[in-house]
């Protein structure tokens, strides 16, 4: 018979009821730790994204209407989900413009996007090649998607890592602010039995 795991910080937690003036103050204080604010360099690399994005979601959209008939399908289709990877962009930024900040879940959308679209393009760069659709791809052509894909997986399993650090260091700090106030409220109870 396995014992059940016994969390410690699980059961400080639970020892003081919620106040809900306490609660709001250490929500406040976890969702400044979980989403920043925008700096300079931040908009920079944001409108960047959102131009570039934008830019390319137009020309590519464009190119895949504007094609003449013979174009094969293939071609049409890759210039549509571009069009589309790039409107994934633009819509990001937006959004991001839109709050003035920049949280854990954007941050997150942002590494699967990047690790998703590399990983498309280095899978339909590959299959092309084994097909032998078209003229054999140049070395470069086919390193670049792979190089892509690995520098988007380290972003993803860094972003990974930095999002269980904060989640820790939130249980910290909630454990902290509990324990605080079970040592007020006892020094309190000590304080009223003396006088």
């Amino acid at each position: 018979m396995t014992m059940p795991k016994h969390n410690i910080a699980e059961s400080l937690l639970d020892l003081e009821p919620h106040q809900s003036s306490n609660r709001r103050q250490f929500d406040e204080q976890a969702k400044r730790l979980f989403e920043q604010k925008l700096t300079a360099a931040d908009w920079i690399r944001l409108l960047a994204m959102g131009l570039g994005g934008l830019g390319g979601a137009v020309v590519c959209g464009f190119l895949a209407a504007t094609e003449p008939a013979e174009t094969p399908a293939l071609t049409r289709f890759i210039l549509a989900a571009l069009a589309c990877i790039g409107l994934f962009w633009a819509v990001l930024a937006a959004s991001l413009a839109r709050r003035g900040a920049s949280s854990s879940i954007h941050r997150a959308i942002a590494a699967k996007m990047g690790f998703l679209f590399s990983l498309a393009a280095t899978v339909l760069i590959g299959v092309l090649s084994l097909a032998g659709v078209g003229e054999i791809p140049a070395v470069g052509l086919v390193l670049l998607p792979l190089a892509t894909l690995v520098l988007a997986t380290v972003v993803v399993i860094g972003h990974e890592i930095r999002q269980a650090e904060l989640r820790l260091q939130q249980k910290l700090i909630e454990v902290e602010y509990r324990l605080a106030r079970l040592t007020e409220a006892s020094l309190l109870r000590q304080a009223g039995r003396s006088d």
